[in-house]
């Protein structure tokens, strides 16, 4: 096939690709996860020398060029399911992010190498759940609090006088662990 007509496609489907697994394959709304067997991921992290844990479990991540949003997966008039090239471009760009991360001492990540622009080789890893939230007005939890009473945000003191959807003198940058969600702490940085 021509390279400009594949690079044109969309790689729409990713669930159904020959890769050996014992394990029902994840489809999620932009990745599909392939775990390899016991004597596959072995076999792959004698090969490639990854440094893993002993019996570590390997994955096969393939990345897609579907969209979505709020939850859905977008398709279009036509048939169009996805945007040529999206995934490899947000795969790069996640990478990269990794790899600073790891790079900087900040954090390790699951990806073991990327030996295709929409594929990631993966161990399996135990996610730190952080939803980190910018905000110049006071409105959502933010606003719940501080009608609560709560009046300090990420070591910023706010006054007494703010109204719903008021604009704060101070950008506040609000990291919220999932122990919050569980009436535990904030954790944030400002």
């Amino acid at each position: 096939m021509d390279t400009m007509l594949m690079a044109e496609k969309v790689l729409s489907v990713n669930d159904d690709l020959p890769i050996k697994t014992t394990q029902k394959v994840h489809s999620g709304k932009v990745r599909s996860v392939y775990w390899l067997t016991d004597e596959d991921s072995r076999r792959l992290i004698e090969e490639k020398g990854y440094n893993v844990v002993k019996g570590s479990k390997l994955a096969v991540m393939i990345i897609s060029d579907r969209l979505s949003a709020f939850e859905c997966i977008w398709k279009a008039e036509g048939g169009i399911t996805g945007v040529p090239g999206k995934g490899s471009a947000l795969n790069a760009i996640a990478n990269y992010w990794f790899k600073m991360f790891k790079q900087n001492g900040l954090a390790d990540s699951h990806i073991l190498d990327v030996p295709h622009p929409l594929v990631w080789i993966v161990q399996k890893a135990e996610p730190v759940l952080i939803e980190a939230i910018i905000r110049a007005y006071i409105t959502g939890s933010m606003w719940r609090s501080y009608a609560k009473g709560e009046r300090v945000f990420c070591g910023i003191q706010l006054g007494n006088d703010l109204k719903k959807r008021h604009k704060v003198a101070r950008t506040v940058a609000d990291a919220i662990n999932e122990r919050r969600n569980q009436g535990g702490t904030r954790r944030s940085g400002g």
